[in-house]
């Protein structure tokens, strides 16, 4: 049996499918806003999973950030504040014996990413890409290690 949703966004319908990763789904929130979710996951593969992606903005891009995204008080005036906010709930899951992956998030990429899926900036669209990503990785990861040492590697 397969699941999938029908929504429409610019007037234009989008299908989202349960079983394919990293779709993002629409839900609309109170107040009328819409915040985009990863849909279809796998259920190993939920943000609250063993090997979670976190996200980490680099400092020198922080101002692009501020300045592209809605305010939101998950992203301070100063980057020293996020990364402090960004270190804690990264100890916290590494003291929950989660093995997390933190990928870069680049503010052009994300800029990109978001004028493709049509999404307006938000701090919602930020964490999905950095999931969307950060599953990316870990999936090109357990591939090379289930394919083995390459040559280089073995001797």
């Amino acid at each position: 049996m397969s699941v999938a949703v029908t929504y429409y966004f610019g007037g234009q319908p989008r299908h989202a499918t349960a079983g394919s990763r990293n779709q993002l789904l629409p839900v609309q929130v109170k107040g009328g806003g819409v915040e985009w979710h990863v849909w279809g996951a796998l259920p190993g593969e939920f943000r609250a999973s063993p090997d979670q992606a976190g996200y980490h903005l680099l400092a020198e891009e922080y101002p692009a950030f501020l300045e592209f995204m809605p305010r939101d008080a998950r992203l301070p005036a100063r980057y020293e504040d996020w990364y402090e906010q960004f270190a804690k709930e990264d100890e916290v899951h590494r003291r929950a014996g989660m093995r997390t992956k933190d990928v870069v998030v680049r503010h052009e990429e994300l800029q990109a990413f978001l004028k493709r899926v049509q999404v307006r900036p938000s701090y919602a669209a930020l964490e999905a890409y950095a999931a969307f990503i950060g599953r990316k990785e870990i999936e090109e990861e357990a591939a090379a290690r289930a394919k083995g040492p390459s040559l280089r590697q073995r001797g």
